[in-house]
């Protein structure tokens, strides 16, 4: 969503000069942040966000692990609670880390497979892998249908988004304009509710669990991070070394 959000707004601008223009996504990506109640994963993506602009504005290239690092950093030293007490922000980074680093995983080991079709299934799984143990603990429940679900509904996100943000903006400009565009934006929005409420009513759509936090949760994400050690070494092993770096070993 913050992508869409500082995309539509440099887009929006590009007739300004660029440090202005991403200067003002940063700042859009921040209202929107305080209007959708500055949520914890709001509050991860926009610093992330903020970040990827800010290198943008000063002429450098964006690193995403070091983007997420800072942002966890930065919202643990504001408040400590959050890394153990705040489910939202728990998820959040964790969904965000399969998303980022356990996704290029998947992505090779199906790579016969259809580019779109990757790209649609293989994030959203990878996600769910991270964040099914914490979902579990915290509500007891584990959801057979989930990854159909969101698979369906994913894509229409962005559109829903996307249409927002302009409604938004035809509002400013006419109210009537920003009503027939809200409306528009409704219609993607309604039917995410629509498959949501449709799935969660199929016969074992999710299953009720009991389970507390244990060494069992260390083992579940130290074997992630283990495969995760060993896929990222084998790909530093057999990338091809710069011509210049090819004589040293």
């Amino acid at each position: 969503n913050i992508s869409i959000i500082s995309a539509a707004v440099v887009n929006l601008l590009r007739w300004f000069p660029v440090k202005w223009r991403w200067s003002i996504a940063i700042l859009v990506v921040w209202l929107f942040v305080l209007l959708t109640g500055a949520a914890p994963s709001a509050v991860r993506a926009a610093i992330m966000g903020m970040l990827i602009l800010f290198a943008g504005i000063v002429g450098r290239l964006a690193d995403v692990t070091i983007s997420l690092v800072l942002a966890a950093t930065g919202m643990v030293a504001s408040n400590p609670k959050i890394l153990v007490g705040d489910v939202g922000f728990q998820l959040s980074f964790l969904a965000t880390v399969g998303i980022i680093y356990l996704n290029p995983v998947g992505q090779h080991l199906l790579r016969r497979w259809p580019i779109a079709v990757r790209g649609l299934i293989i994030p959203t799984l990878a996600a769910l892998i991270m964040v099914t143990p914490i979902l579990a603990i915290n509500f007891e429940r584990v959801s057979l249908i989930a990854p159909l679900t969101n698979i369906l509904v994913v894509p229409l996100v962005p559109v829903a988004m996307l249409l927002g943000f302009w409604a938004i903006v035809g509002g400013m400009i006419q109210t009537d304009l920003g009503l027939i565009l809200g409306w528009v934006a409704w219609a993607p929005l309604r039917l995410v509710t629509v498959l949501a409420e449709y799935f969660q009513n199929f016969p074992g759509a999710s299953i009720a669990v009991k389970i507390n936090p244990g060494i069992w949760l260390v083992i579940y994400y130290l074997g992630i991070a283990v495969l995760l050690f060993r896929y990222y070494v084998q790909q530093i092993k057999t990338s091809p070394r710069p011509a210049g770096l090819a004589h040293l070993h």
